[in-house]
């Protein structure tokens, strides 16, 4: 089961209907409802019971529905954390400095550095042979 199947089975549980869950991911009907049966394959049991047209999930559809959402839900969390440390929104930063600037200049300067950006900073102070060693 990937990714791209948990997309297609939360989606058409939302919206009850393959129909409109091929519409919304821009697929066809027919590669939604293969899909859904590959699904079922794979992990042995049914998902929806179909009566005509309408679907209605099994308690085993139930259980991946619930999982599903929240698997979704983690992948769009990672993404969008993932785009603040890209961004610099938040992330680590690591500074190795003189003793002199350590104290008396980076200070103030990391201050506002943090006003701006959600950024853990760490100082190593020290010589600048001890501080080329680390790098």
């Amino acid at each position: 089961m990937t990714l791209r199947d948990i997309e297609i089975f939360v989606t058409v549980c939302e919206l009850k209907s393959m129909s409109a869950a091929a519409k919304k991911l821009y697929m066809s009907q027919p590669a939604i409802s293969q899909a859904i049966s590959q699904m079922e394959g794979d992990l042995q049991v049914r998902l929806f019971d179909r009566i005509g047209r309408k679907l209605s999930l099994t308690y085993a559809g139930e259980i991946l529905y619930s999982y599903g959402k929240r698997i979704l839900n983690l992948v769009k969390e990672a993404e969008s954390t993932l785009d603040d440390v890209r961004n610099m929104r938040m992330g680590r930063l690591r500074v190795g400095t003189s003793t002199t600037v350590g104290i008396y200049l980076l200070p103030e300067i990391i201050g506002e550095f943090r006003k701006k950006f959600s950024i853990d900073v760490y100082f190593t102070i020290g010589n600048t042979a001890g501080i080329e060693k680390l790098i």
